[in-house]
């Protein structure tokens, strides 16, 4: 046993032995450059630098090139737009109230009705019918038609509006009117009753009363 185990430890020495050195025969290592040792300069020599060093003067630091200004020049901040004013347009003139007539009190006209409207909105402002079975039988009065203008100021009555196949139509009576020139409205007032028989009329109240002492379908003179 002793004998096998120094065969072993021998053998294995020659093996490593052996391929150090098949190797170092096949891969050889490269020859080392020599690095020249640097001469070490005197100490006299060193101290007399140094001093020249101290008392020589510094140069003055090379000037620095100017480098071209490359940034662009802040441009000036964009105002945003402002819209135009738009001129006012001047108002529009106030329209006159008018009033317009549909049908007839005729009862001979086709129309069976008389229908008064406003100019504004077309609005019914009153209808009267023509046929006799609507006429009022207690009231057995004078009659025009509503032609009285509630806005006349001052002696007489003035008319307004005259509706067709009306009493006051009848007996040529003319009402207000209205002609448009342009963007203006021309009014020309309707006629003035000053009296009724003689008797004075001083507003669209004194027409009515003096209108209810006549029976109907008496002739009257108006003045």
């Amino acid at each position: 046993m002793d004998q096998r185990f120094l065969r072993f430890l021998i053998l294995a020495v020659l093996i490593i032995i052996g391929g150090n050195l098949i190797n170092s025969w096949l891969f050889p290592r490269p020859p080392q450059a020599r690095v020249p040792k640097a001469e070490k300069p005197d100490a006299p020599a060193k101290a007399a630098d140094k001093e020249a060093a101290l008392h020589k003067p510094a140069e003055p630091p090379q000037a620095e090139k100017e480098q071209p200004n490359t940034q662009k020049p802040p441009s000036d901040p964009v105002e945003p737009a402002v819209p135009a004013e738009q001129p006012e347009l001047p108002p529009e003139p106030p329209q006159p109230e008018r009033l317009l007539t549909l049908g007839s009190l005729d009862p001979k006209s086709p129309y069976r009705m008389l229908v008064t409207l406003t100019s504004r909105g077309a609005a019914v402002a009153r209808v009267e019918l023509n046929g006799r079975q609507y006429y009022e039988q207690e009231n057995r009065t004078g009659y025009l038609g509503h032609v009285a203008d509630a806005r006349t100021r001052g002696e007489g009555c003035r008319i307004r509006l005259v509706g067709p196949g009306s009493p006051a139509a009848v007996a040529g009576l003319l009402g207000e009117r209205w002609t448009k020139q342009g963007d203006q409205w021309r009014h020309e007032p309707g006629d003035l009753i000053l009296a009724v028989d003689g008797e004075r009329v001083l507003g669209p109240e004194t027409l009515e009363e003096t209108l209810r002492t006549r029976p109907p379908g008496r002739k009257v003179t108006l003045t």
